[in-house]
């Protein structure tokens, strides 16, 4: 049997609206319950995968099935700029 989880884009959503709200917030109570509700799962559901989950940016390479050719790379400087240095 298949488990239930709500989708990535679901959770990465939740993920930024909880962020900014104290951990024993009311409102973020409210949030995670409105969320199981809607997906027919438990809080502790929501709440196991916000935490094992995969993080926004690795959801996007896991989908696409791309990693940046540039990866741990200088973004700031050129290449031939960093071996001078």
């Amino acid at each position: 049997m298949r488990r239930r989880r709500p989708s990535d884009e679901t959770l990465a959503a939740l993920r930024t609206r909880l962020e900014p709200l104290p951990q024993r917030s009311t409102e973020r109570q409210a949030l995670v319950q409105n969320c199981a509700d809607l997906h027919g799962v438990s809080t502790d559901t929501i709440y196991r995968t916000l935490r094992d989950g995969p993080l926004p940016c690795q959801t996007l390479a896991r989908r696409f099935g791309f990693i940046s050719s540039d990866t741990r790379a200088c973004r700031q400087l050129s290449q031939q700029r960093t071996e001078t240095i």
